[in-house]
């Protein structure tokens, strides 16, 4: 579904910005620990690759430099392990202290948005399919006692369900639902799958876009892209809040777009993505509202942030 990405606004200075251009000569991959840090994938020269970003000083560095496409990170809880979406829509495995990377065993399709469980032990993920009609579940994967069960699926089409992000309890997700107005087109809103229970409920219900919700660490918070202002900016709401929005918050207020948000992992911070400098580079606000502060300049498209547990840079200031 196309983004309406129009618009452009000065932005604020970061502490420390540095160039993709500079970073795009690497010739082997980041090892060490992503404790803190936000991972996040980027357009290098003609491919996409992983990068991360200390969210205190700005420095930037690459995590894989190499002819494949690498988009849609995910962190592990434990900071070890990172999921991605690699050239054939499939799901991969990159661990930063190795420089490692494996393609996870899963059947043949087309796959997006992983998403970890809060035990690291299991995720779960968007799958796609064309014909006869566009159409996407989630499914999720178990980690057994050597590499990964079978895949389960979670939702079955009608509607079409994405962008999965567990809860702190583990038992529910956050996703994306899918339907179809016959004056807008495709609309979609925020829902809460039961995983037990297999369950979808609707979390929003209008007739504006409202997607990729994410779970604060606490559980009672969710933040979400939507363009009910206009365009499209990240929004927060209580979990328990009521359907028609009216309790819902506007954290970003650029005429840009903002999206793709993230929590820091006390809560206190989103990041997200903005063009508000005329190129999507990475942001980040206070919940509460306060400065925003921009913490990329790549002169790059950029993507997907993914803020990892524990270190020091990963505590709110």
């Amino acid at each position: 579904m196309t983004r309406k990405t129009q618009g452009l606004a000065l932005g604020l200075a970061a502490v420390f910005l540095l160039p993709l251009a500079a970073l795009a000569g690497n010739v082997s991959p980041y090892k060490g620990d992503l404790g803190g840090k936000i991972v996040f994938s980027a357009m290098a020269g003609t491919q996409w690759d992983l990068f991360a970003v200390d969210p205190q000083g700005g420095k930037v560095e690459r995590l894989t430099n190499d002819k494949e496409m690498e988009r849609f990170p995910a962190v592990s809880p434990d900071g070890a392990r990172v999921l991605y979406i690699g050239d054939r829509k499939d799901v991969w495995m990159y661990t930063p202290r190795t420089g490692g990377k494996a393609a996870v065993p899963l059947p043949a399709g087309t796959y997006g948005h992983p998403a970890w469980a809060p035990d690291g032990k299991e995720f779960a993920c968007a799958v796609y399919t064309a014909l006869p009609t566009d159409a996407s579940e989630l499914i999720r994967v178990r980690e057994a006692e050597k590499g990964w069960g079978t895949l389960e699926r979670l939702t079955t089409f009608p509607p079409m369900v994405l962008f999965p992000d567990y809860a702190p309890d583990g038992k529910r997700l956050a996703c994306s639902v899918f339907r179809r107005d016959p004056a807008l087109g495709v609309i979609e809103n925020l829902a809460v799958l039961n995983i037990g229970e297999k369950k979808t409920v609707l979390l929003t219900d209008a007739k504006m876009d409202q997607f990729e919700p994410v779970w604060s660490p606490d559980g009672k918070t969710l933040a979400f892209t939507s363009n009910r202002a206009g365009n499209y900016d990240v929004w927060t709401r209580a979990a328990d809040a009521p359907v028609d929005g009216t309790k819902d918050t506007r954290v970003t207020l650029d005429r840009g777009f903002d999206g793709e948000a993230a929590f820091s992992p006390d809560g206190g911070e989103l990041v997200f993505v903005s063009n508000r400098t005329g190129r999507r580079e990475l942001w980040t606000a206070p919940v509460r509202g306060g400065a925003e502060r921009r913490l990329t300049d790549l002169k790059s498209s950029v993507a997907s942030p993914s803020w990892a547990r524990g270190g020091m840079a990963g505590q709110h200031q």
